[in-house]
């Protein structure tokens, strides 16, 4: 085996092993863990502990932290009484070792083994989902009690410029990150967040653009296709999926996120634009649904959450 076939082989394997334990970031049920789950920690720390070894620079450093990581990990699951607080601490950091493995194997542009990729870790997150159909709702009520557009589009600047500035602050201090991340929106971040650009400057950053170039309907009906579309994709998606499309995503996300993505936008702007009348609000609706699904589908590096609102109210905006 080529040392750089057992990197990329020992991450691939990480990452298995870390959505296969999920549920540990969130919530412990002993009865809905894996049959030996703690020896396949086991095997895999000693693999992890192997190619440390053999590795140099940054991929070693996070190799000994992921083994280091998983070793505490398997003990705690060994315990007679694990902790559920204890064990979501040592999910979380092993997950954001891998986060940095995953960045450095695609710096270093490593070759896979046949049929394996690389992803990102999106584990179930209801508080995540829930504050995302929020977020969108409020910015849809915002727009439409404020009414004016260089009002609201200076409120997006004015929030789109401070999210930048916190995540100057983050990325220069690690006290700063460690606070922000894991402490004030650790309910909701994901493992990546630590090291990239969070969601939440992308979605803001959309609504800016969209409110400044965009018909306020086209907008609002982007960031409800986001607010609602992503999180039915999600949720059906990781329930019920089963016939991949491309990546992670399957044909039964995607077609949950068209379908609520369809129908609550049909009621916004039967809501809000009643005077466009059926037709226009059908189609509108209908083309925001399949843009946002397709670039929900295919953003690859790009965070859906800048992709999804502009797309979906691009193509609205067309259709006006």
């Amino acid at each position: 085996m080529s040392p750089e076939y057992a990197l990329s082989l020992s991450i691939c394997d990480l990452h298995d092993f870390v959505a296969l334990t999920e549920s540990l970031g969130t919530r412990f049920r002993r009865a809905r863990l894996p049959e030996g789950l703690s020896e396949q920690a086991t095997r895999l720390t000693e693999r992890l502990r192997q190619v440390a070894e053999a590795s140099a620079g940054e991929l070693s450093s996070h190799f000994h932290a992921a083994a280091a990581e998983l070793a505490a990990l398997g003990r705690e699951l060994e315990s007679s009484v694990p902790r559920a607080a204890e064990l979501r601490a040592r999910w979380r950091a092993l997950a954001h070792t891998y986060e940095a493995l995953h960045l450095e194997a695609k710096n270093a542009e490593l070759a896979l083994p046949a049929g394996r990729r690389l992803a990102r870790l999106k584990p179930r997150n209801y508080a995540r989902n829930l504050f995302h159909i929020s977020s969108g709702l409020i910015g849809i009520a915002i727009y439409e009690l404020l009414g004016q557009r260089l009002v609201v589009a200076g409120l997006a600047a004015a929030i789109f410029f401070a999210f930048i500035l916190l995540d100057l602050g983050r990325r220069i201090s690690p006290v700063v990150n460690e606070k922000m991340v894991e402490r004030l929106f650790g309910a909701i971040s994901r493992p990546h967040e630590h090291l990239h650009v969070p969601s939440a400057v992308w979605y803001v950053g959309a609504l800016l653009v969209g409110v400044v170039w965009l018909p306020r309907p086209a907008v609002e009906l982007g960031v409800l296709v986001l607010a609602l579309g992503d999180p039915a994709a999600s949720l059906v998606g990781k329930h019920f999926g089963r016939r991949r499309l491309f990546g992670e995503k399957t044909l039964e996300g995607s077609l949950a996120f068209v379908g609520a993505s369809l129908v609550f936008g049909v009621l916004l702007l039967s809501l809000v634009a009643p005077e466009l009348g059926g037709w226009v609000i059908l189609r509108m609706s209908v083309g925001a649904a399949l843009a946002g699904a397709l670039a929900e589908l295919y953003s690859g590096p790009l965070d859906d959450n800048l992709t999804v609102p502009l797309a979906a109210s691009a193509a609205a905006a067309l259709l006006l």
